[in-house]
């Protein structure tokens, strides 16, 4: 089990390395662990909204939309 430096270690670097991302990539990242690294489903959202940003932005106002008519 890690100690409470290594966690923290761990937590300083990962920062780094994302404050080290552009936005569209970050993006990218997200957008592919959404859907759960499957490539073709990744490759069908960038050809169908053009970036990862535009498809998680629309992901996040559909899901604003279904919680409003709940």
């Amino acid at each position: 089990m890690p100690t409470a430096v290594q966690l923290e270690d761990t937590v300083s670097k990962n920062s780094e390395i994302k404050s080290s991302l552009t936005e569209e990539q970050s993006a990218s990242l997200l957008l592919w662990q959404r859907v759960n690294t499957s490539l073709s489903a990744y490759y069908k959202l960038i050809a169908h909204f053009e970036t990862a940003q535009v498809a998680l932005q629309a992901g996040m106002n559909e899901s604003v939309a279904k919680s409003r008519h709940s």
